[in-house]
């Protein structure tokens, strides 16, 4: 069985550590399908990334095929299957500066994707800010479909899911289709409305109704998901929760969603009334293995979320105006105002 060939950026960070794990140990893309995996860092961290290299190598992984250390990302994106982009841009005290920041790191991601890789690739952006981020290296590798870049929300699902399922009492894996709208941050929506949990094997409940509790929603879930995000707390805190984040939403890419659905930054074509071309965090569902996301259509907001929703549109077309007036006379265009 061929390798799939795997990409890891900035993997001095500390998720990383956890992510590269549940690959090389065969949780991700299975006990039997072998990997290859390629570190990439700047050069300064070369040491460290041929430390954990080694570390990995003894192991003893039957999945892992090879291991190596790249700094010179046009040899990193080289024949690569999925590119993980764990490329972090720090909160400063400008939001104009961070953008450029961000356009920096991941314009030329995407200009080495454009020079080297394979149209085929997939690329998953777990960094922040995740939809700046998963903008910038779409729009500077032109030539790749949208729908090859996907920013990663797991985390926020996976919280809220777990609360959930505690305050149902039931099993993890009994619970379905729980949402994250949004940019990765606080300022999402987390919407349980269309949510499940199974209760017989093929008999489902709507979890909204078993709750029946609109205070826990709006004043415990929401607001408890909010102060977790991988903007308030330090990433040595999260990095085994971001890992399997991750590997989660790897899965989803890869395998397809089969009849749940997935929480991702994808790209907009004015869906929700969301601007177009965007990237923003939507339900989605991936019909078949390694398929395009697709949005899920035609959902209802309750009033409190479609009021929470709304506003959080009209901060978007707000940020963009403001930024605009900010960044005349700067190496910014008026599509990058994303943040």
């Amino acid at each position: 069985m061929k390798a799939i060939n795997v990409l890891i950026s900035s993997c001095s960070r500390p998720e990383a550590y956890d992510l590269l794990l549940l690959i090389a140990r065969g949780t991700v893309f299975g006990e039997s399908q072998p990997v290859s995996i390629i570190l990439y860092d700047e050069p300064i961290q070369k040491a460290k990334l041929d430390n954990l290299a080694d570390e990995v190598k003894d192991c003893a992984s039957t999945v892992l095929q090879e291991i190596r250390v790249e700094v010179s990302p046009g040899n990193a994106f080289r024949d690569v299957d999925l590119a993980i982009m764990l490329d972090t841009i720090e909160a400063t005290n400008s939001v104009l500066e961070r953008l450029k920041l961000c356009k920096q790191a991941y314009a030329r991601y995407g200009k080495f994707l454009e020079e080297c890789a394979k149209q085929s690739i997939n690329i998953v952006i777990a960094g922040d800010p995740i939809s700046a981020n998963t903008h910038f290296m779409s729009k500077y590798a032109p030539s790749f479909p949208k729908s090859c870049f996907t920013g990663c929300l797991r985390m926020e699902q996976n919280r809220a899911t777990f609360q959930v399922a505690k305050k149902l009492d039931v099993p993890i894996d009994s619970v379905r289709n729980v949402i994250i709208w949004g940019n990765p941050g606080p300022n999402i929506l987390v919407d349980i409305s269309h949510a499940e949990f199974q209760v017989e094997n093929d008999l489902y409940k709507s979890v909204i109704k078993q709750i029946n509790n609109d205070h826990w929603r709006k004043h415990i879930l929401q607001p408890y998901v909010e102060s977790k995000c991988s903007e308030k707390v330090s990433p040595s805190e999260i990095a085994i929760c971001k890992a399997k984040a991750i590997a989660d939403h790897i899965k989803d890419v890869w395998f397809g969603t089969s009849e749940n659905w997935s929480s991702m930054v994808v790209h907009s074509n004015g869906e929700y009334g969301i601007p177009k071309n965007l990237f923003f965090g939507f339900p989605v569902s991936i019909p078949k293995p390694k398929g395009s996301p697709e949005i899920v259509p035609n959902l209802k907001f309750d009033e409190w979320e479609e009021a929470r929703f709304l506003q959080r549109v009209h901060e978007i077309d707000e940020r963009r105006k403001i930024l605009h007036q900010t960044c005349e006379g700067e190496e910014i265009e008026e599509s990058d105002l994303v943040l």
